[in-house]
């Protein structure tokens, strides 16, 4: 969450022809986080463009690891293994868990606290699935399933399908926006209280960097407040500690559950396809990475 330290701007491009709701508004602090997410993406390929170079070291390890947990979960959801499902499938996991886990970072938004992020990613998953259900159907199948079984259940299938666009992003936006206004609601509790929380924190770490330089262990005072500062500082770490862990948990769950989703819509269009045209598809060896 932001501290106040920066202030962002907002720009409305549709001011002129009179949009200028929050769904047309282009908010600073998003765009900087998401561009910082991506620029994690990038230097994480760039440091496994590297290491998977040099055999029997950690990173690659973890490296191969993450690459067969997403090709497993292509299997299990789809059916079969493509390199191009495996690549999007990731792509949207990987993107939609950095986009979170970057307001870990002080200053940081979290992009997908802002809803046209969130609501970008279910498009772009909506978009590419109906894309292979026209690669495999054709355009005249694609369009024969919203006239299945009748013509008269033609409105009921639109609404089917676009709503998978409003679960998904208001799904992934409001857990994430819940979690602020959660903490939000903790941070309000201490009222007039929150301008002594930084004071306290500088002053803690000056006197313990103090204590390290001073004998302290025959004077009782001293000892006193050694102890009284040690306590503050180990709350504070595990106030710290456990919001990382509660923010990389909420992240990760948020972005599995979103890839679920989008494989599970991929795997259906693509059985019923395969149902259609049993000769169109064919699995791919893992060796083709």
């Amino acid at each position: 969450m932001s501290a106040g330290l920066f202030h962002y701007h907002s720009v409305q491009p549709f001011a002129s022809l009179g949009l200028t709701g929050p769904f047309w508004t282009i908010h600073s602090d998003i765009v900087i986080g998401t561009w910082v997410a991506m620029a994690i993406l990038f230097s994480l390929t760039a440091l496994g463009q590297y290491f998977l170079g040099k055999k029997n070291n950690t990173v690659t390890f973890l490296y191969e690891k993450a690459i067969d947990f997403f090709i497993n979960l292509s299997i299990d959801n789809i059916g079969l293994f493509q390199q191009k499902y495996f690549l999007f499938i990731s792509s949207i996991f990987l993107f939609t868990a950095f986009s979170c886990l970057v307001g870990l970072i002080p200053f940081v938004e979290e992009a997908t606290r802002d809803l046209n992020t969130a609501l970008a990613i279910a498009l772009s998953s909506f978009l590419y699935v109906q894309y292979q259900k026209i690669q495999l159907h054709g355009f005249r199948g694609f369009l024969q399933e919203f006239i299945d079984p009748f013509i008269i259940m033609a409105p009921l299938h639109v609404v089917g399908e676009l709503s998978k666009i409003a679960s998904m992003s208001f799904r992934l936006f409001g857990n994430i926006v819940g979690g602020g206004v959660i903490l939000g609601m903790v941070i309000d509790l201490f009222g007039h209280y929150r301008m002594f929380v930084t004071p306290v924190i500088f002053c803690s770490i000056v006197i313990h960097l103090l204590f390290s330089y001073i004998d302290y262990q025959h004077n009782f005072w001293l000892r006193t407040i050694q102890k009284i500062v040690q306590v503050t500082l180990n709350i504070l770490f595990a106030v710290t500690w456990l919001q990382i862990i509660l923010g990389i948990g909420e992240a990760m769950m948020q972005s599995f559950v979103l890839t679920m989703l989008t494989a599970t819509y991929l795997g259906m269009a693509i059985q019923h396809g395969a149902d259609q045209h049993p000769h169109t598809l064919k699995h791919e060896p893992k060796e083709h990475l």
